[in-house]
């Protein structure tokens, strides 16, 4: 299969796994044919493969060329004035729409924003019915006409498909950001907060139907709740690859990377990443010094650089979650909230009230402060959902592992019994020591030592 919009992933070989989700989405697409698929969602935690996922459907759909035009759009994350987003929203779509039909793969990058070039383009491909768009969203764009452009480019692939005769499938990834990096007005000042709720309508039609994703799923399925309602379903959430997917990842990455790997260490590796595909890649990527996978010793050091090591890119992602939680409740102030998490990690084998945080940590808060609290408990679980949970756990399941007597290392499923020979078992009982129950808080304080 041809590659017509570049993938993230960068070689195409890597992708992988993933069946159980893209078999379904096959069958939205042909569904979509009949005028029968409804909008939905992809959920994750962010590098779990939604974005891979998408841009992989994407092209074979274009590779296919049977009937449904795929289009893909990914919001940013920086601070957008509503006029240039939607012009940007509108390149994007229009010259793939062009790709696709012209099958011609170069104007799909780069994305060029010349409305001259565009409708020279438009004539040469004979798809002049695309003109009288071209020329209406330019006056819009030369009157500042925010609001209305918006409109029109949002409602313009289901305008196409309908007045066409085709269907289009709508690709928007990270939709999360719609209603928060997008303003009213050109200084980006005035946020447009209810910017999703403008696909109330669109969302409903057959003729285009919308696959969004979002990797801050608390967040998204709040906007959707409230501005969305009963217009997206959820068929999809991408959790971590089964045992067999994540193998056949592990040894792609091995023959692509030319890092050999043993059968040993990577089923010892689909262990401790549990299949999170970014902990897979994590780890192939590493810039461990240590880093070899055909010891158990050097897959330990391996992780360790990855989760301890600022430069890590596993606790990079950690710390990009807990830092924009700690922001969003506290402001500049992070103190109490990292105090707090400190301790649910500490005591992650319980549940632990307020009151009991509250005393512990001698915060001495007030009956207002702990309904400050409250709403800081509710703010976290809004925008995560229960993403913050599945985070610590992902840093005890590759920190704390299964503790068997007298050896304690850095693999659940890791028995006495499978170390062959005694001087191979002191080893790496030795080098395990890290991992110990009387140790384990020094482990947890070195995560948070430069930032706590």
């Amino acid at each position: 299969m041809n590659i017509y919009l570049e993938e993230k992933i960068g070689n195409p070989d890597l992708f992988t796994g993933r069946y159980q989700e893209m078999k379904p989405l096959l069958k939205w697409v042909d569904m979509s044919k009949k005028r029968l698929a409804r909008s939905t969602a992809v959920l994750s935690r962010r590098r779990t493969g939604k974005t891979a996922l998408m841009h992989r459907l994407f092209n074979i759909i274009f590779h296919q060329n049977d009937g449904v035009v795929p289009f893909y759009y990914e919001i940013k994350e920086y601070d957008q004035w509503i006029l240039h987003f939607s012009e940007d929203f509108f390149f994007n779509f229009i010259w793939q729409y062009i790709s696709f039909k012209s099958r011609n793969k170069s104007y799909m990058e780069p994305i060029r924003s010349n409305y001259s070039l565009l409708i020279e383009v438009a004539k040469h491909e004979k798809l002049n019915f695309l003109i009288e768009h071209m020329e209406m969203i330019k006056k819009l764009r030369d009157e500042k006409d925010e609001y209305t452009i918006w409109n029109y480019v949002r409602d313009l692939p289901r305008h196409i498909a309908s007045t066409q005769g085709e269907s289009i499938i709508q690709m928007i990834d990270e939709f999360q950001y719609i209603n928060y990096y997008i303003y009213r007005d050109k200084a980006c000042t005035n946020r447009f907060k209810e910017l999703a709720g403008s696909y109330f309508h669109t969302a409903e039609y057959k003729t285009a139907p919308i696959l969004i994703s979002g990797s801050w799923v608390g967040w998204l399925m709040r906007d959707l709740a409230k501005m969305l309602p009963g217009r997206f379903r959820k068929d999809y959430f991408l959790g971590n690859m089964p045992d067999h997917e994540a193998a056949e990842t592990i040894f792609k990455y091995s023959k692509t990377l030319d890092i050999p790997i043993t059968n040993e260490i990577a089923q010892l590796m689909i262990d401790v990443t549990q299949g999170n595909p970014c902990y897979i890649s994590a780890l192939f990527y590493s810039n461990s010094p240590a880093k070899d996978f055909t010891n158990e010793d050097g897959l330990r050091k391996t992780l360790e650089f990855e989760v301890l090591n600022d430069g890590g890119e596993i606790k990079a992602r950690w710390m990009e979650y807990l830092l924009y939680a700690f922001h969003t409740i506290n402001g500049t102030d992070q103190g109490i909230s990292k105090k707090i998490v400190l301790y649910l990690c500490q005591n992650n084998d319980r549940e632990i009230t307020r009151d009991e945080i509250n005393k512990k940590l001698k915060l001495n808060l007030s009956d207002y402060e702990q309904t400050i609290l409250q709403a800081a408990e509710k703010k976290l679980y809004e925008i995560w959902g229960n993403d913050l949970k599945d985070h610590l756990a992902d840093l005890f399941n590759l920190l704390l592992y299964n503790e068997d007597e007298s050896i304690k290392v850095c693999y659940p499923k890791l028995k006495k019994e499978e170390v062959n020979d005694q001087d191979g078992y002191k080893e790496l009982k030795d080098s395990s020591e890290s991992f110990s129950p009387e140790n384990r808080q020094k482990k947890l304080q070195t995560i948070w030592s430069n930032w706590a």
